[in-house]
């Protein structure tokens, strides 16, 4: 570099030389011109925030159901038909060798239940396990003043379908 000039006038003349802030292809065609490195995109900030919102309402809504199941499957639980319903089932010797000991009723109950002046109606379907079998336990009846009565009370095996009717004693 002795003493000579360059010449930046002429880009892409071949001589290798580019003009200072340009890149060396920049005067070739696009066909021509080395591949450019790909360009990262990235997400806008409120995209994220958009998705972290969607979580956070879809976690909320899933709490609130499953707070709901859980009171109506308390409330359920709580009635003094259910709770005889239960223990008719677990000391009818019938029952107890159709599923076998001990008889454990599932986290569940399906059904109603509806409370008037001290009187508490229910029409419910509790599931029951033992060692040996399952079925269901269908309880319609009435409590009053703690006084259980039932208009039925039957249990139906799953693996058979045989009814085992639970008589008042």
């Amino acid at each position: 570099m002795g003493g000579e000039r360059l010449d930046f006038t002429r880009v892409g003349d071949g001589s290798g030389q580019s003009p200072p802030g340009q890149h060396q292809s920049a005067g070739l065609p696009a066909w021509e011109s080395p591949p450019q490195p790909p360009v990262r995109w990235r997400k806008p900030p409120f995209v994220m925030i958009g998705c972290g919102a969607t979580l956070v309402l879809f976690l909320a809504v899933s709490a609130l159901i499953g707070a709901l199941v859980y009171g109506v499957m308390a409330m359920l639980r709580s009635g003094e038909c259910y709770a005889a319903a239960v223990a008719r089932a677990r000391e009818n010797t019938e029952v107890q060798a159709k599923l076998g000991t001990p008889i454990e009723e599932a986290w569940y109950v399906l059904g109603s239940t509806r409370t008037n002046n001290g009187t508490e109606d229910v029409d419910i379907q509790i599931p029951l396990r033992g060692s040996l079998d399952s079925g269901t336990l269908y309880a319609e009846g009435r409590a009053r003043a703690g006084i259980v009565r039932f208009r039925e009370l039957t249990l139906v095996l799953r693996s058979t379908g045989e009814r085992i009717e639970l008589r008042e004693e």
